[in-house]
């Protein structure tokens, strides 16, 4: 009987779960965010596609015609995916995983006789995590793609995304220089890699609970696997359940009507859990993990002649993170430009 006593899987999943609850997180935020300007927008491997023969760059002419700072998932520091694989005019190939992380679409309907509008969409994040309990060290990668279907009406917005997420990583337990006396006789049984998979269905829902504040939720669950193959060569596998939470607000301080400043509080607070069931040679493991954010965001929207407008943006929260992972407070800082051309297409 093969007992497994170090933390795994408990501590990879527990990151594995967080990041991917990050990326739903991130997803949703955008779809909050985005306007429901009736047609249909998207990117190829990070190319933006056009519809109707309308000028490079745009989809139908929204792109060039849309107002406003951009949404959370275009700023980049808030979206895995402008961070990865994004190919550039000059790429002369393109994997798979790269044109699954540069591509993204959105098709929303007009609105119906009861002045709501339906909308698909469909986006991928990729992001990496590390971490360390002691001598214990790990890391990992997770990609994530999603499709869902929204509708909003009035002050309302209700919504479901359908994930699927793979991960892989390795893990080690000691020093392999100076391994401790317990792992002295089979060091290579202490390390190895990981891998896992996740399907998951996450509902989530907003409401403009007045003209300066939007309140909203996210709740999802989800089943995979996990499989870890140690340096013997031994193989090891359970299933695995996931389920998270999450909710937040965000206020707007100060709205400009054409041109001006912008300051908005935004907060959230975000549960995760993961489990595996005990297998031949793998104990159970359940570990969960928590985060709250609090922040303000701050963009000036200067109008250009001809125009176009230019808008820098700025954000800063604090967080705290709990649970079976990296715990403790933390600051995040972000920050970017946008500059758009009226009619040109370029932004």
């Amino acid at each position: 009987t093969i007992v497994n006593d170090d933390p795994m899987p408990a501590a990879w999943l527990s990151r594995f779960g967080r990041t991917v609850a990050e990326q739903a997180l991130d997803g949703i935020a955008g779809r909050m965010a985005a306007p429901r300007t009736a047609g249909m927008q998207g990117t190829l491997a990070g190319q933006a596609l056009s519809f109707d023969g309308s000028a490079p760059g745009t989809v139908n002419g929204l792109l060039a015609d849309r107002q406003g700072p951009l949404a959370p998932a275009e700023a980049g520091f808030g979206s895995h995916e402008d961070r990865f694989g994004n190919a550039g005019f000059g790429a002369t190939a393109v994997t798979a995983r790269e044109l699954l992380l540069g591509s993204r679409f959105t098709a929303t309907g007009a609105r119906d006789g009861s002045g709501g509008s339906l909308a698909f969409w469909g986006r991928a994040a990729q992001s990496s995590f590390d971490g360390r309990e002691g001598t214990f060290s790990l890391d990992g990668e997770a990609a994530t793609g999603m499709l869902g279907a929204d509708y909003a009406r009035s002050r309302w917005l209700v919504g479901v995304a359908l994930m699927r997420s793979e991960g892989e990583g390795r893990f080690r337990d000691g020093d392999p220089g100076n391994p401790p006396p317990a792992l002295s006789g089979r060091p290579e049984a202490h390390r190895g890699e990981v891998e896992a998979s996740l399907t998951a269905a996450v509902p989530y829902g907003a409401l403009r609970a007045s003209e300066r504040l939007k309140l909203w939720g996210a709740a999802g669950y989800g089943t995979g696997e996990v499989g870890l193959k140690t340096g013997t060569g031994e193989g090891l596998g359970s299933d695995v359940e996931w389920s998270m939470a999450s909710a937040g607000l965000r206020g707007e301080l100060l709205t400009p009507r054409s041109a001006g400043p912008a300051v908005a509080v935004t907060s959230d607070a975000l549960w995760a859990r993961t489990s595996s069931e005990k297998t031949r040679g793998l104990a159970a493991s359940d570990s969960g993990v928590t985060r709250l954010r609090l922040g303000v965001e701050g963009s000036w929207r200067v109008a250009l002649e001809g125009g176009g407008q230019v808008t820098p943006r700025v954000e800063i929260g604090a967080r705290h993170d709990g649970g079976d992972a990296e715990t403790g407070a933390g600051v995040e800082l972000g920050g970017g430009i946008a500059w758009r051309f009226r009619g040109s297409g370029w932004r």
